[in-house]
């Protein structure tokens, strides 16, 4: 997903003080796939990087806990709603709210971490309906 520079830089500057506290230890790029800013770094900066990323998305999902999180909120997520052993999404709020949220990837291998700030997605929420989603929803507790 193309996006021009000033949308990278909005995105900045909505979570300027994360990037401020983050100075220099890790670089970041722009993820066409995702179409969000990624940072992909060594493990030895994930404690430092994890704790910053913790003061400003201060509500953190694992994949248990997101299963039971506000239907809103996962939709909100977006692609990232999808969560793996280990993997984290990291909100500002637990409803969803605010536009950016944070996804925290370790590698399988266990050397690397990525990390993607990306915003919320903004497409109007429809409630699932009828027995198939409450068949579904038995199954994902």
């Amino acid at each position: 997903m193309k996006v021009s520079p000033t949308h990278q830089q909005a995105m900045r500057e909505a979570c300027s003080g994360f990037f401020d506290e983050l100075g220099n230890r890790i670089e970041w790029k722009w993820d066409e796939h995702f179409g969000c800013l990624l940072s992909e770094f060594s493990v030895d900066h994930a404690q430092q990087v994890y704790l910053i990323a913790q003061k400003h998305f201060p509500h953190t999902w694992n994949k248990k806990q997101f299963k039971k999180a506000d239907p809103i909120l996962r939709h909100r997520a977006g692609f990232f709603n999808i969560l793996e052993k280990n993997q984290e999404l990291l909100t500002k709020d637990d409803s969803g709210e605010f536009e950016m949220m944070l996804s925290w990837w370790p590698w399988g291998h266990g050397a690397t971490i990525s990390v993607r700030l990306f915003r919320a997605n903004s497409q109007p929420f429809q409630a699932p309906r009828g027995i198939l989603h409450r068949i579904s929803g038995a199954f994902a507790r």
